[in-house]
């Protein structure tokens, strides 16, 4: 077969299977070290070895009957036994079998042990003791960079001699490489080529190979092996199945593809007998296992390579990493929760607080009611009542407005709270006033707070105050008018000119509430927000007579003018 041949049948099978690996689209890491006939630019990590068992069923080409071919590219047919003729590989006499050879079954054992991540020893038997190392120049440490190795292997015996059952007088050993590899991980390939030189033999000083290794996933490696014997390129397919966490590897394949489908006349024909002239390599069917594993107890196994293992340590920083943005995510929930536990235990430390208040002032306003109906008035007394309540300030504000509205609680003191609203003056307390104002149906509660607006000068009331004017309580009625006009003049707020307020018979403005008890004004001290006190009382005379007959009334010339007159005044 000619060079050319050669090389067009080894192109052929490039394609092949470079067409084989693109149209896959299995995901997965593609393992190395799975070659079995060249080297590779593959170590193992230190610690790791792998033992392996490699078999070869082929036919001898040592037989009786054989032809020569001759230096003037001459055949003849010579003995076995004829001893004339140089049968050694580095001459142009090479014996080729004609007949049809036995079936034999070669064996080889190998130990391969990764001595530091950068040096790998291999120790075997194959026809004898053999031996071999590899050492690292590059590793895959980024994309552009390849493996390179260099290494001897076959020393003191040959594995090809022993598995193809070569014989010669010369010794053929002490084989020499450099390895190149590469991977194209996007479809899950590996590259390898490099050249290897047997110095005993003068026709093999030069020897390139190239391999293409393919991982289709589950597991399933396939391996096309090419390398170059006595001047002519040989090609070998395998195919490997890794199982066990990649720790078991079963082997199985066809060598010398060229010699087993061809024969001398470049005719298709299939058979395990050696066709070619050049018989170093000859067909066969390729068995082998390997259990790969780790010195030292828990290591674990698999043909990891170096690049493989610093992906798999980026891979590891990105799963810390994501467990690291998983713990911040636990402890943003977890910080959540204490403030939302914090924030409950508040919300109840304050729900405690706003019921105490309110009971504080309950027991204040029913003081205060004590202290109006009395014989005998106290303002003082009234004057240090009220300061305590404003001394709560807002909480304070908010348990009036609670007292104001809760029906359940004594009508008298829900009207003093009103009146102390109105010394407090605030905005907040007008707030109160106004919204209860508009929803109440009770009508001493609203008197009570139309003069407690007043005394506040509470613009915002006129509106609700124009409304009642006319309102058919005579009572509500009058009171609205009154302080509707006092604010009118005091704060020159309009009133609104088509307002039309009823007159009130004179026998009704005897109802109007009488006079507020004035109190003085408060010491600073006293005050959080308004040093002004209660000016009134909080009784309309009804409520007076019911509460204590004796008490004083106002006379009925001045009840319709100070009832009716705004806070202040």
């Amino acid at each position: 077969m000619s060079a050319r041949e050669t090389n067009q049948r080894f192109s052929a099978c490039m394609a092949v299977l470079l067409l084989l690996a693109g149209m896959s689209t299995v995901e997965g890491k593609t393992r190395w070290s799975s070659l079995r006939m060249v080297p590779d630019a593959d170590l193992l990590p230190g610690g790791d070895f792998v033992i392996g068992f490699d078999g070869m069923l082929g036919k001898s080409i040592d037989e009786i009957d054989s032809m020569v071919l001759t230096a003037d590219s001459s055949w003849m047919v010579v003995s076995g036994a004829d001893t004339s003729f140089d049968t050694a590989f580095d001459t142009s006499y090479v014996v080729v079998d004609t007949t049809d050879p036995a079936m034999f079954f070669t064996q080889s054992y190998m130990v391969k042990l990764g001595v530091v991540e950068w040096v790998n020893f291999h120790i075997g038997y194959s026809g004898g003791f053999t031996l071999g190392f590899k050492a690292r120049l590059l590793g895959e440490t980024s994309k552009a960079m390849p493996s390179l190795a260099i290494g001897a292997h076959n020393i003191f015996n040959h594995k090809e001699v022993n598995h193809f059952k070569y014989k010669t007088d010369k010794e053929i050993n002490n084989e020499f490489f450099v390895a190149f590899g590469k991977s194209a991980e996007r479809i899950k390939l590996r590259l390898h080529a490099g050249i290897q030189s047997m110095p005993t033999v003068q026709r093999e000083v030069f020897n390139p190979f190239f391999a293409i290794e393919k991982y289709f996933g589950f597991g399933l490696y396939t391996a096309l092996e090419a390398h170059r014997r006595d001047l002519s390129y040989h090609f070998h397919l395998f195919a490997n199945m890794r199982a066990l966490d990649d720790k078991l590897e079963i082997s199985a394949g066809a060598v010398a593809l060229e010699s087993m489908f061809f024969d001398e006349n470049k005719q298709l024909s299939i058979s395990l007998s050696p066709r070619s002239p050049h018989a170093f390599v000859g067909p066969g069917i390729w068995f082998g296992i390997r259990f790969h594993s780790r010195m030292g107890f828990g290591g674990k196994g698999g043909f990891v390579s170096t690049e493989e293992k610093i992906q798999k340590q980026d891979e590891t920083i990105e799963s810390l990493r994501g467990e690291m943005d998983s713990l911040r995510q636990e402890l943003a929930t977890a910080t959540k929760a204490v403030r939302d536990v914090r924030e409950t235990m508040g919300a109840m430390g304050d729900s405690a607080e706003t019921v105490r208040i309110k009971n504080r002032v309950i027991a204040e306003l029913e003081m205060l009611k004590a202290l109006y109906t009395a014989d005998e008035f106290d303002p003082d007394s009234v004057r240090s009542v009220v300061s305590r309540i404003r001394r709560f300030g807002e909480r304070g504000v908010a348990a009036l407005k609670e007292i104001l509205t809760d029906e359940s609680l004594d009508r008298h003191v829900r009207q003093y709270s009103v009146t102390v609203l109105g010394t407090i003056g605030n905005r907040s307390a007008s707030d109160v006033l106004l919204d209860v104002l508009a929803r109440t149906g009770d009508p001493d509660l609203k008197i009570e707070i139309l003069i407690a607006l007043g005394k506040m000068r509470e613009t915002r009331a006129m509106y609700l105050m124009e409304q009642l004017a006319n309102d058919p309580n005579d009572a509500i009625a009058l009171t609205a008018q009154e302080v509707l006009r006092r604010l009118s003049e005091q704060t020159g707020a309009k009133i609104s000119p088509d307002l039309k307020m009823r007159k009130i018979p004179p026998q009704q403005r005897q109802t109007i509430p009488e006079s507020k008890i004035e109190v003085k004004e408060e010491q600073p001290d006293d005050a959080a927000h308004d040093s002004t006190g209660p000016e009134r009382g909080n009784t309309s005379p009804q409520k007076a007579a019911e509460d204590k007959p004796q008490r004083k009334r106002a006379k009925s010339s001045d009840a319709g003018s100070d009832a009716a007159q705004p806070a202040g005044e």
